[in-house]
């Protein structure tokens, strides 16, 4: 090849090109399709019976879902809030855990699936007391309200 008509090749620094990808990923996530279950249980309302594991129901709760946060309006007579959930898709099932807390009656851990407009949880209240740690395992079943 003659004088001005070699082509040349540039090369992109490695630099360069890391921060595009690393853009294009946080651009990817921010559209929703890397977070598809982000939120994906809140605004949903679970109402139903619950009891002690292995006995019979002897109430009924309701349990909210919003803004990430699992709410139980049974429990909240006993101080408990709202605790962040986090949860895993398998399948047609959504799979869930929890802890809310009370400033004075203790912890409740939560875990469960809901599929469709259907929940089955448990839940395990503990209170530290004089006598050392008191717990009650608990079942929750319940529609979509």
């Amino acid at each position: 090849m003659e004088g001005g008509d070699e082509m040349k090749t540039q090369i992109i620094p490695p630099k360069i090109v890391i921060c595009f990808l690393v853009l294009s990923i946080l651009l990817f996530l921010n559209t929703g399709f890397g977070l598809a279950s982000e939120g994906l249980l809140d605004g949903k309302v679970f109402t139903g019976p619950t009891g002690k594991i292995g006995k019979d129901a002897t109430e009924t709760d309701e349990l909210r879902y919003e803004n990430g946060k699992l709410y139980s309006v049974g429990c909240a007579e006993w101080g408990f809030d709202s605790g962040t959930y986090s949860k895993k898709v398998e399948g047609n099932n959504i799979t869930f855990e929890a802890v809310t807390t009370s400033p004075k009656d203790g912890k409740i851990a939560w875990s469960g699936t809901v599929n469709g407009d259907m929940i089955d949880a448990v839940y395990i209240w503990t209170k530290k007391g004089w006598f050392g740690e008191k717990r009650q395992e608990k079942w929750f079943k319940g529609n979509a309200k």
